[in-house]
């Protein structure tokens, strides 16, 4: 078979085009991306984590096809510089720009080993520096009120609180959360046994006694039996995200807080547990972070917080007898 070399969209009227967003391109039916998705899936990467790889080899190939550049696999790290450019241009938050620096290293690392380019363009562009900051998430105060406004009179109310509790407590992704059966929850250890949706791999997480509580008076009221920990309302199926988020919606309109997304209680949780004192590594394990970057990125933002704090339990002058 001839070695495919042009990873060039087959749609060419792009006058209307606008990167990054919307995508106008397909690669579904190239040989190369095909291959490479492949590759992906044998390491165990998650569809979403396919998905966000996928958009950013859709996008550069729409901006260099509008910009008469070369095919993917002869651009040089000029090209994608422009390209990061301009979607930095565009608006683009810093992570994501970092997230398709990541996704296009990957693809062109994968093109060397293949034998489709000599090196790897990205290999001469740095990463994108991100803030140190953490993107929105809740107050203690927040989340108080949202468990406050929870119908626990409902079974879907103490379901709402259960979960909740959990997602706070915990810091679970939403898919996770969702994915979680009866028998994941160990009473005697106070732990649940999560599945992590990027990659299949599990995880042992640790939870406190009143996210305990509320578990057992929503599963004391449950019916039926269903294996998963927190179905949906019809039926005995497992609550989908898009479920999820819909219900914590509702429950934010009640309480009027703005919703922040199901992801701004697993920040809320990070931010929380770091400021009691919690350590990095601990975090990083029960967040199931396989890197220590995320938990730098935490304890830089809480850093002057922590400081402040125990300043006010190692005071040199409180010390002092005169």
């Amino acid at each position: 078979m001839p070695k495919v070399r042009s990873l060039h969209p087959r749609q060419p009227n792009l006058p209307n085009y606008r990167a990054p967003f919307p995508l106008t391109v397909s690669l579904d039916n190239d040989l190369l991306w095909r291959a490479f998705e492949l590759a992906l899936k044998a390491e165990g990467k998650a569809a979403k984590t396919r998905r966000c790889y996928q958009e950013a080899v859709e996008q550069l190939a729409a901006f260099t096809r509008a910009r008469g550049m070369p095919a993917l696999p002869d651009l040089t790290a000029e090209h994608i510089r422009e390209f990061l450019s301009g979607i930095r241009e565009r608006g683009c938050k810093p992570n994501t720009i970092l997230n398709r620096h990541r996704a296009l290293s990957r693809f062109y690392g994968w093109l060397v080993a293949e034998g489709e380019v000599h090196e790897n363009p990205l290999a001469r562009i740095g990463p994108v520096a991100v803030p140190t900051e953490i993107q929105p998430h809740y107050t203690a105060e927040e989340v108080e009120r949202i468990l406050r406004a929870c119908d626990t009179h409902r079974l879907d109310g103490l379901r709402d609180k259960a979960l909740v509790w959990v997602l706070y407590d915990s810091g679970l992704r939403a898919a996770e959360a969702c994915g979680l059966r009866v028998e994941d929850l160990d009473w005697k250890e106070q732990r649940l046994r999560v599945t992590k949706a990027k990659g299949g791999d599990w995880r042992l997480v640790g939870l406190g006694d009143r996210a305990m509580e509320a578990l057992a008076r929503y599963l004391r009221r449950r019916r039926g039996d269903s294996v998963w920990l927190f179905p949906s309302m019809r039926g005995g199926a497992p609550l989908t995200v898009d479920g999820l988020r819909g219900l914590l919606t509702r429950a934010f309109d009640r309480a009027g807080v703005a919703f922040k997304g199901a992801h701004g209680f697993r920040r809320a949780s990070a931010m929380a547990y770091l400021g009691a004192g919690g350590q990095g590594e601990d975090l990083r394990v029960t967040m199931g972070w396989k890197s220590p970057s995320m938990v730098t990125r935490y304890v830089r933002a809480t850093e002057q917080e922590r400081a402040a704090a125990a300043h006010r339990q190692f005071s040199p002058g409180d010390a002092l007898k005169g």
